[in-house]
């Protein structure tokens, strides 16, 4: 699967491309921007809040800022993958930098394409979102939100679903419950959703990642079709949806 046709993402445009949710977000983000390497377009790639430092099959160049909250422009190539953080956490992951920063560097169209990872989701196919999640730049032009096939038919508990409270709440279920097709319907077009904190103006694309089989193609068409209706009649209507063929890695 080709993200940027799928996305239907224009080469020739400057975007900014924020991620959320869960069930490989963070794969997806670096398959996008090698994609988008290749095409020859520049990209940054960083997160709002802290990933796992990249390895070097995804990025040609890392750049810590060490909390200064600045960049020095001369390090910045005009070709490739940079991965930009704050500084490497205790725990071996790349700290994000500030909101202002990322808008501003997109501002100044320093790179071809800006990707963000705007949450966490500690490796479940699930999640819905805390009061303070996701972090999404301002000016993000287009929000992704990621969400695995494979939490359908799952039991709602915390091996499975990433803040469960809030999951409950916007799906009306109950722990030891199964995740169901409506449920994913729900977590997607509630105001309280994947989508929540997306720029009103900002397209949403949703990826439904992780489709191994039959079954879970049959699955995500079956949402797709009922998303496409708006029958939720809610504040964040789905612009469109992707269904994930290939097998992703949190």
């Amino acid at each position: 699967m080709e993200l940027i046709k799928e996305l239907n993402i224009e080469l020739n445009k400057n975007e900014l491309i924020t991620f959320v949710g869960a069930g490989g977000k963070t794969t997806a983000m670096f398959k996008l921007a090698r994609e988008l390497e290749n095409k020859g377009k520049s990209v940054l790639v960083t997160t709002t809040t802290a990933i796992y430092y990249p390895e070097n099959e995804n990025c040609d160049r890392i750049l810590v800022l060490d909390n200064k909250n600045e960049i020095v422009f001369q390090e910045i190539l005009s070709y490739g993958i940079t991965a930009i953080g704050n500084k490497v956490t205790e725990e071996g992951k790349l700290k994000g930098i500030e909101l202002s920063l990322i808008d501003d560097i997109y501002s100044k169209k320093l790179f071809d394409f800006v990707l963000v990872e705007g949450d966490g989701a500690k490796g479940k196919p699930i999640k819905a979102p805390a009061d303070h999640e996701p972090v999404i730049p301002k000016l993000s032009t287009i929000v992704i939100g990621v969400i695995g096939l494979d939490a359908v038919g799952k039991i709602i508990n915390e091996d499975n679903v990433h803040r469960v409270k809030q999951f409950c709440y916007i799906t009306n279920k109950k722990v030891n419950d199964i995740i169901t097709e409506e449920d994913i319907v729900l977590i997607s077009c509630n105001e309280k959703g994947v989508f929540k904190a997306a720029p009103e103006k900002s397209r949403k694309l949703l990826l439904l990642n992780k489709a191994k089989s039959i079954e879970d193609i049959e699955a995500a068409e079956r949402i797709t079709k009922v998303l496409k209706m708006n029958i939720c009649n809610e504040a964040f209507n789905v612009d469109n949806v992707i269904i994930g063929r290939e097998e992703e890695r949190n």
